[in-house]
């Protein structure tokens, strides 16, 4: 098998992490994301960072940046002076040693997840159609109801195909003369060699 075209992409927005403090009266376990644990890091240099040296070490948006400090903000880690300056509360108290830091508000990555959608659209549509032509190839002729129920049972344990998007498959592969409508049978398909 070959995984040539195969590609890993990290999701860090997904991404959980911990981490153990020393800072406080108390040792805490703090779990949470990436994203959270990575401007927390940033304080085992200093007492206060500017946002802008957030924003010049992780290379986020500020929007992120600004959601992220916020949640770290309302438990209590971090305080704000000035709007720019973040600071470690050095007087951090909180009742458990482990304890999971809030969801950042949720920033909404719009064209991001676009994208990842049209990615993933255009992969399950090569799945689709080598389903397709697999199926078509081994039964030579199929009515269009059992083609739709065999490609859906088929890969139901990849995904579930949307009935509209195998159809488009379907119109994409006679207009690329892969299959043809039966003279006969209108709902009928006939694969081609």
């Amino acid at each position: 098998m070959s995984f040539k075209l195969q590609k890993l992409q990290w999701l860090h927005q997904y991404t959980r992490g911990k981490i153990k403090t020393n800072c406080f009266n108390k040792t805490y376990n703090l779990f949470g994301s990436a994203y959270q644990l990575s401007i927390l890091v940033l304080f085992n240099q200093k007492n206060e960072i500017t946002i802008d040296e957030i924003f010049n070490n992780i290379h986020l948006t500020m929007d992120i940046i600004k959601s992220i400090i916020t949640s770290l903000q309302t438990v209590g880690l971090v305080t704000i002076e000035g709007g720019n300056i973040v600071k470690i509360n050095n007087t951090f108290t909180y009742p458990k040693t482990k304890f999971v830091l809030p969801v950042p508000k949720a920033v909404v990555f719009k064209q991001e997840k676009k994208e990842e959608e049209r990615e993933i659209t255009a992969e399950r549509v090569g799945l689709i159609e080598a389903c397709i032509v697999r199926l078509m190839k081994k039964n030579r002729k199929m009515q269009h109801n059992d083609l739709m129920q065999a490609v859906v049972t088929s890969l139901s344990s990849r995904f579930r195909p949307q009935i509209p998007l195998v159809k488009r498959t379907i119109e994409s592969l006679i207009e690329r003369e892969y299959i043809s409508r039966s003279d006969i049978r209108k709902d009928e398909y006939i694969y081609i060699e």
